[in-house]
């Protein structure tokens, strides 16, 4: 593991950093990229929750492919871990579109492109899309990757969950909670350990998530649920075409989302839809076995070519 270590700090050192303070937001935003000289089209990249950019074996075929590569790290995600909070925790969702919003501001300082994408997995596949819809003009395209697009549980017990909580306590709480799977998380991270180059101290083993965040979340899902208009940037999500199976002794397939509720939301959301399915993918295609990787990025590179 530590000569894995290496190369990933190695390949990782190849992209330039900037940090951009927030100061209203008291947020502290870390934007990597890599660039060609002759590249007219960018993809900027959002991770997921608990997640960071780590997949450095994209990177190549992206940039050999007329891309530019722009990673977006969140204040207290990955490496850019501060002291202020604990890891993950995130007061608002729209703190995240404001950190997106402000990374292509400095994108379009640096460079300007002919096209750019965005990229988003899980939760960041759900802030790819509010981003969209809010600056449709700034995006030509969108790749999403097992995207947060359904609520299992409703908005509005959340919010009765959220007002009793106010009453009880005398103020709206910042942090209430939510513990996730500690054995089928520690269980992902380790089949990825198996075949990639990272540091596993910048993931958090057994994450919590705020009781604000997922009202903040399932609110967004319900508004683009219900939005008149659809998005009609042009798009292709990668999913998996099953869901993980807790009997099994084998970690493949969807963990966390539901395949088939995802797939049917998405078709409300867009309109311009492509999606690409692959069999004993992880809830992140792009950290599945190295035979998927390489499927899904001759797709995307593909499908780039033509959007």
């Amino acid at each position: 593991m530590g000569d894995l270590k290496q190369l990933y700090l190695k390949e990782i050192n190849k992209f330039s950093k900037k940090m951009v303070y927030l100061e209203k937001e008291n947020l502290y935003l870390n934007i990597k990229y890599r660039t060609k000289v002759d590249n007219k089209k960018a993809i900027v990249w959002i991770s997921g929750y608990n997640d960071f950019f780590y997949h450095i074996y994209v990177a190549d075929r992206i940039l050999e492919n007329n891309m530019d590569l722009w990673i977006i790290e969140f204040d207290n995600f990955g490496e850019n871990l501060n002291k202020k909070n604990t890891p993950l925790h995130i007061e608002n969702i729209s703190d995240l579109i404001l950190q997106v919003k402000e990374t292509i501001k400095f994108q379009q300082k640096e460079k300007e492109y002919e096209k750019r994408y965005l990229y988003g997995h899980s939760l960041g596949g759900l802030i790819a899309l509010m981003y969209s819809k809010k600056y449709p003009k700034e995006i030509n395209g969108l790749i999403l990757n097992s995207p947060l697009l359904h609520c299992s549980v409703s908005s509005i017990f959340l919010t009765y969950i959220l007002i009793l909580c106010t009453i009880i306590l005398g103020k709206i709480p910042k942090v209430n909670e939510i513990k996730i799977s500690k054995k089928s998380n520690k269980e992902i991270i380790e089949k990825i350990q198996e075949s990639h180059y990272l540091d596993f101290n910048m993931f958090v083993i057994n994450p919590s998530i705020s009781l604000k965040l997922m009202h903040d979340i399932y609110n967004e899902i319900s508004k683009l649920k219900n939005s008149k208009i659809k998005c009609n940037i042009p798009t292709i999500m990668f999913s998996n075409n099953y869901n993980y199976s807790r009997k099994s002794n084998e970690v493949k397939g969807e963990h966390i989302l539901n395949v088939k509720k995802m797939e049917d939301y998405s078709y409300k959301f867009i309109q311009n839809l492509k999606i690409y399915k692959v069999d004993n993918g992880l809830h992140d295609i792009f950290s599945s076995d190295p035979i998927i990787i390489k499927e899904c990025l001759d797709v995307l590179i593909s499908w780039s070519k033509n959007n």
